[in-house]
């Protein structure tokens, strides 16, 4: 059953992102760097609900999309779904309902950044009338 994350969804949501990070690192963080940005903003998102979307779906999934700036924008922090889970169509359904909750809200456009290691999640977006809009390229040092 989706629906909006509360503070007392913190315990199994840090051991969605310790599961996810440890397994798919984003590509500018250490896991543990990862996990400090993600409780940040699902804090952050918590204390601005005007300005954030968090959907979960206990204990299995979660999605955080933020505005940061842009007033008209929100952003993707991301969707998680545990290992177990996938392909059962429960990221289909949060971000459909992140997409209906944006508009709702106000919003003008969605601005997702698919990590290059799941093409799936890109061709989902294609199909929803997303278009690429520019590329991030990270070399390490």
């Amino acid at each position: 059953m989706i629906r909006e994350a509360t503070p007392q969804d913190l315990t199994w949501l840090t051991e969605l992102w310790t599961e996810w990070f440890q397994e798919e690192p984003v590509p500018h963080y250490t896991a543990a760097q990862a996990l400090y940005v993600q409780l940040a903003a699902f804090h952050a998102a918590l204390t601005a609900p005007s300005r954030s979307i968090v959907l979960v779906e206990p204990p299995v999934a979660a999605l955080l999309w933020m505005s940061v700036g842009n007033p008209d924008e929100i952003h993707d922090m991301g969707l998680f779904v545990q290992k177990a889970s996938r392909n059962e169509g429960i990221g289909t359904e949060l971000g459909l309902e992140a997409l209906r909750l944006a508009k709702e809200k106000g919003f003008k456009r969605t601005v997702i950044s698919p990590l290059e290691s799941n093409p799936r999640t890109k061709e989902w977006l294609l199909r929803r009338g997303f278009r690429v809009h520019q590329i991030v390229m990270v070399k390490e040092l």
